[in-house]
């Protein structure tokens, strides 16, 4: 990826699950933990999440950015669930830390809390790109709408950021991943043995299950 309006080529990546065939519900903090490295000495993610319903409509419900000269978390008020796993993770937020160029971090990416239905059929997507549309944020004039969206760069991002090739990486040695909300799936299960459960996967590649009224583990972003 590259730093860069999203309607460029090369700065956008998408994962999606496929259609969670009793949907479910997520509840609570959301996070993803991204592994990637930079050309420069700074790096920006934005990230996004969708409710996709079968006929395609993508619904935005929730966002995240992380930057990367100030994405040391705060080991006080990040929460983590039993695993250990960064589900809302708080950054200290208090100096500039740059990155060393060529090398490889780990990311955590704190999103929006939720409760959020989605439906049988539907999805999710994770939409990651490096900078919000000019349509929302033009170079130059007064923004269309004052919301949430990263808009211009302050002084020290302006000295780091450009020119930025950032990779993304995930598979095996890797594990960057998506970790949902805690989540209860919908319908009842049929029989006592049977598994009431979602198969998260990326691709038509299964990497977990959850029973019904379980936490999702994070799912996996593979190629």
């Amino acid at each position: 990826m590259k730093l860069g309006d999203p309607a460029q080529p090369g700065t956008k990546l998408v994962f999606s699950t496929p259609p969670l065939k009793n949907g479910a519900t997520l509840s609570g903090p959301i996070s993803a933990t991204i592994h990637a490295r930079s050309s420069n000495t700074n790096l920006r993610l934005i990230a996004k999440l969708y409710d996709v319903a079968p006929g395609g409509n993508a619904e935005l419900f929730s966002t995240g950015v992380v930057l990367g000269s100030q994405q040391m978390p705060d080991p006080d008020l990040t929460w983590k669930n039993a695993a250990g796993t960064p589900i809302w993770p708080w950054p200290k937020l208090d100096r500039d830390t740059y990155l060393e160029p060529g090398r490889i971090y780990q990311f955590n990416v704190p999103f929006d809390p939720q409760h959020r239905a989605l439906l049988p059929g539907h999805k999710l997507r994770l939409e990651l790109t490096t900078q919000t549309p000019a349509s929302i944020c033009p170079e130059v004039a007064v923004p269309a709408a004052n919301n949430n969206d990263v808009c211009r760069m302050t002084a020290p991002q302006a000295a780091t950021l450009p020119g930025g090739k950032y990779t993304i990486l995930y598979g095996p040695g890797h594990p960057s991943a998506l970790a949902p909300a805690a989540t209860a799936l919908q319908g009842p299960c049929r029989g006592s043995k049977r598994s009431c459960a979602i198969a998260a996967t990326t691709k038509g590649k299964l990497h977990h299950t959850a029973r019904l009224g379980e936490v999702i583990p994070p799912i996996e972003l593979l190629s």
